[in-house]
Order: structure tokens, then C-alpha cells, then sequence
């Protein structure tokens, strides 16, 4: 009996060890993974933040300049201003000298012959309202009496005479213009001619008794 059954199987089994093997596993992707885009949110913000502070001290620096341009044109104007009114006296001042000119030249022109006399009146008149300008301004003159000490702070020479008086060394010999000063500054020094002394002057100048000379502002005295 064992002879004639045949055992038919329709689907024969497989090798055992081809039914423990698992398929092989798929091979992990080498290249790195996508990084994630960054979020550009904040920095955006940063800098929108940047770009309003930005213009608001571009703002604010225009705004300076404008103030200090206006300031300055204020400042010009304000010293223009005191500028003008300080020298209006003076000017005033000087249009009396001009009115006191044309008065004494109409006076001077009705002379016939010119009397030398009458015109020395005239343009010590026209000396003497000069000075009132300048004391109107604080302005004294420096009164030089000949055969004085020279002052160097006070004096200017503009030439020299030479003398065998040796107490006349430097010496006032001669006046040339009046000088100004103020309490605190010279104005113009008054010119003069100053005396040197030297031991082999022929012909020694005489001492002269101080008086002062009275010159016409801007010419020498004879």
C-alpha cells in the first residue's frame, strides 16, 4: 500500500532557509536633509525699526540746522542793527562838521581879499566841532606842551631835531598832530618832533619856553 500512494503537492514547499531570509532593507539616504528655511520675520522688524529711527534723526538733524540758520540770520541782523545805531551819533556828529564846512565856506567866500586871519577862525571852528564829536564819545585830546618829555605811550615821533642842550634830549620840539584817547585806549597818539641831543651840533637848538601848541588836526603847525 505504502507503494502505490503518491503524495501530489500543488504548491511544493520551499528550501526552510529561503523561507527565514527577509527581504534586505532599503539602503538610508546619504546626502544631509533639507535644511528649514529661516524665519526672516524678526529681522525684517529689526531693521523697519532701524529705518524709523533712522529718519527720525535725519528729521530732527534737519530741523537743528534750520534753528541755527535761523538763529544766525537773527544774530546778523541784531548786529547790523546795534552796528547802526552805534555809529548814527557819530554820523550825526559828522553831518554838523559838514554843515559847519558849508557855512564857513559861504562866509569865507564874502571876504575880499581873503583874510588869513578870519579863515584861521574858521578852521579852528571846524577843528573845535570835530572835537565834540569825539568827546561825545569819550575821546580827550592829549595836549603836548613843547620841550616836554617824550612819552612813547602818548607820542609818536615822526622826525628829530638834533640840540647841544643835553637837559632837551628827547624833548618835544615840535607838535604835528593833536592825539585822542580814551580812559582806556589810544586812539591815535599825538605826533611830534623830538629833540636829540648830540655834542657836535653846530647850531644848537635854544630852549624854548613849554607852551602848547594848538595845531589844525591833520597839518603841522608853521
Amino acid at each position: 500500500m505504502s507503494d502505490d500512494l503518491e503524495i501530489v503537492l500543488d504548491d511544493p514547499v520551499s528550501d526552510p532557509l529561503d523561507l527565514a531570509v527577509d527581504e534586505p532593507a532599503p539602503e538610508p539616504d546619504a546626502s544631509p536633509p533639507e535644511p528649514a528655511a529661516p524665519d526672516d520675520g524678526p529681522l525684517l522688524a529689526l531693521v523697519a525699526r532701524l529705518d524709523e529711527h533712522l529718519a527720525a534723526d535725519a528729521e530732527r538733524a534737519a530741523h537743528r540746522e534750520s534753528v541755527i540758520d535761523r538763529l544766525h540770520a537773527e544774530n546778523q541782523t541784531l548786529r547790523s542793527g546795534e552796528l547802526e545805531r552805534a555809529l548814527e551819533p557819530i554820523l550825526r556828529g559828522v553831518l554838523r562838521v559838514y554843515d559847519e564846512i558849508g557855512r564857513s565856506t559861504a562866509r569865507l567866500v564874502g571876504l575880499a581879499p581873503i583874510d588869513a586871519t578870519a579863515v584861521s577862525v574858521e578852521l579852528d571852528g571846524l577843528a573845535q566841532e570835530v572835537e565834540m564829536v569825539l568827546q561825545t564819545h569819550g575821546f580827550e585830546r592829549i595836549d603836548v606842551a613843547v620841550g616836554e618829555p617824550f612819552v612813547a605811550r602818548l607820542h609818536r615821533a615822526v622826525s628829530s631835531v638834533e640840540t647841544g642842550d643835553a637837559e632837551a634830549d628827547a624833548t618835544v620840539e615840535r607838535v604835528v598832530r593833536i592825539g585822542f584817547q580814551s580812559v582806556d585806549r589810544i586812539l591815535r597818539p599825538s605826533e611830534v618832533v623830538v629833540r636829540r641831543y648830540v655834542t657836535d651840533v653846530t647850531s644848537p637848538t635854544q630852549p624854548t619856553q613849554p607852551t602848547t601848541e594848538q595845531p589844525t588836526p591833520g597839518a603841522a603847525s608853521s
